[in-house]
């Protein structure tokens, strides 16, 4: 039968409509009904500033600050002259009992030095975000110190500012990283003693004495010892991995999948998926009630995971944090001169964007980076959000670098979104080590991969992103290379590429919903080859079709405030 040309692109018009158009996902229904303890899903919808309940303050909020103009303190923005001693004049003004904002006109300010915000409620914010630039005209290992290690897998010399550090550094000084004093060279070896790869605490310990479940929001304590925490007070739940690696088969979700991923190194094997020197679970919460009658501590969020005697738990207090502190409107340029190739790697000298340690609430907004090593870093780090920036290169011969974001140690309930990767990172998006609840948003990717770098992050999700060539490579040493309930949801790799987006036998109690541009595969010729297959429990739906809902952290977000205000 021949049909009108008009009925023909009529009937290809509604076609390419109804494949645009989002399809029901189960997986979305079945997570309405059990947001806290879904199989599949985790419940990411506390990442961000605030738990994602406030947005970021606005420019009459921060008016509200103290200012501290850096010119006033003798800065030229001239890019001539050295300006470090000015900014961090203007930096160490600021009292620690109101904050301020460290305000930048336009300009070009050259630095030279790390610049260190050790105080809460502070803001560095230019004039505009292209007309305000910082310019770092030396890395870490010359503008701060250096800081070297033995790799004990090749036995070479490393830098630790591979994954560490930032030239601009949001944390509280009791973490031990702070101004050097005058007089000592900023190219002279850090002190590794002062330097603490953890989230600090007070010393006061909690013992938990009865077993809770994820999705749970109360623990048990025992009665006396340190004083009761208080609402509002942060706590550290710690977890201890016993020998027969039980805690590390429940974080890849329990079942078949855990059993069979080869924890043990074989004879001779030291590298790759074994994971001989597993560290504790640590995981910082907000306590919102305390009944000392019955010892029951209320959280403000659920439980990621289960808590059973075997695994110790305790809670301890946790120490100083950097609160309401962030960096926006400005560029950041990095004179970084090398061409960047994987002979460097791990030999870095620090050309890295701002790094945020021991801090919560903070924020990273309308920032573009220049020439970096390592795009901006989370270490130990909970409910920040880092948005509207962009990573790119000035020449071709600085587009190649490390890492594109990272989140890494211990870092939770984060948040990533509408970014820009325009340079080439080896790691795009890099997550590791038990980090929990982060999210990755809206974001676009010229280049770089979802790097996780093993060590069993768990609980994350991607959604509503982009990678045009899904170049570049995952890496790390010991574990998975991700635990239970990783979720892509909607992704879209143009290139054909399902590098890590679409390895569903890696994915333990995971899910792929409506990845475009690239298949879903149980069975790959590339990474960790473990004989588990579909055996993973991964949930595969929607390839090929925009997903509904088609982001799933503003879902779940939405979910979670429209109960609450209706409670």
């Amino acid at each position: 039968m021949n049909l009108p040309l008009s009925i023909l692109l009529s009937l290809l018009s509604t076609a390419l409509a109804l494949a645009s158009s989002p399809t029901d996902t189960t997986l979305w229904t079945e997570y309405t009904h059990t947001p806290d303890t879904h199989p599949n899903i985790p419940n990411c919808s506390y990442s961000g500033y605030n738990y994602g309940e406030k947005t970021l303050p606005s420019a009459a909020d921060l008016a509200a600050l103290p200012l501290h103009d850096v010119t006033r303190y003798g800065a030229k923005g001239d890019g001539a002259t050295d300006d470090s001693l000015a900014i961090r004049a203007a930096l160490q003004s600021v009292d620690p009992d109101k904050g301020g904002v460290v305000y930048f006109p336009n300009g070009k300010y050259n630095v030279s030095q790390a610049l260190f915000v050790h105080t809460s409620r502070t803001v560095l914010r230019g004039e505009s975000q292209s007309g305000t630039e910082i310019i770092f005209t030396q890395p870490l290992d010359r503008a701060y110190g250096t800081f070297n290690y033995t790799a004990s897998a090749t036995g070479i010399p490393a830098s630790r500012w591979l994954s560490d550090g930032g030239l601009i550094w949001f944390s509280p000084k009791e973490r031990g990283n702070t101004w050097r004093p005058e007089g000592v060279p900023l190219d002279s070896p850090i002190d590794r003693k002062s330097y603490r790869f953890r989230w600090l605490t007070t010393g006061e310990t909690f013992n938990v004495t009865k077993p809770s479940r994820r999705g749970d929001r109360t623990l048990i304590l025992a009665p006396g010892g340190a004083a009761a925490p208080r609402p509002g007070d942060m706590v550290l739940l710690q977890l201890i991995h016993p020998a027969d690696y039980s805690l590390a088969k429940h974080l890849a979700g329990d079942g078949p999948w855990a059993d069979s991923f080869p924890w043990v190194a074989p004879p001779g094997q030291h590298r790759g998926m074994p994971w001989p020197d597993i560290k504790s679970l640590t995981w910082p919460v907000e306590v919102t009630a305390y009944d000392s009658a019955t010892g029951v501590l209320t959280l403000r969020q659920p439980l990621r995971f289960d808590v059973r005697p075997e695994w110790k738990p305790t809670l301890q207090r946790m120490g100083t944090l950097l609160r309401e502190s962030g960096i926006e409107n400005i560029t950041l340029r990095f004179n970084r001169a090398y061409t960047w190739t994987f002979a460097m790697h791990h030999q870095e000298e620090g050309w890295n964007a701002p790094y945020f340690n021991n801090a919560i609430h903070c924020w990273l907004r309308d920032v573009t980076m220049i020439d970096m090593d390592s795009g901006p870093n989370l270490t130990q780090a909970k409910n920040i959000t880092l948005t509207r920036f962009t990573l790119t290169a000035s020449r071709p011969e600085t587009q190649a670098h490390h890492h594109g974001t990272i989140t890494r140690s211990s870092s939770h309930d984060n948040l990533i979104s509408d970014f820009r990767i325009d340079s080439q990172p080896w790691h795009g998006l890099s997550c590791d080590s038990h980090c929990s609840g982060n999210v990755w948003t809206r974001g676009d990717l010229k280049h770089g991969t979802f790097d996780l770098h093993r060590r069993e992050p768990f609980e994350n999700i991607f959604t509503d992103i982009t990678l045009v060539t899904n170049d570049g490579f995952h890496g790390g040493l010991g574990g998975p290379i991700m635990g239970a309930r990783f979720v892509n949801w909607n992704l879209r790799s143009p290139s054909g590429s399902n590098y890590i987006v679409g390895w569903a036998d890696l994915m333990p109690q995971g899910a792929i919903v409506g990845l475009q541009g690239s298949q879903p595969d149980w069975h790959r010729t590339r990474g960790d080859q473990v004989p588990a297959g579909a055996q993973s429990g991964c949930r595969i739906e929607s390839t090929g079709q925009i997903p509904n809902p088609a982001n799933l952290y503003e879902a779940q977000l939405r979910l979670r405030t429209q109960k609450t205000t209706t409670q």
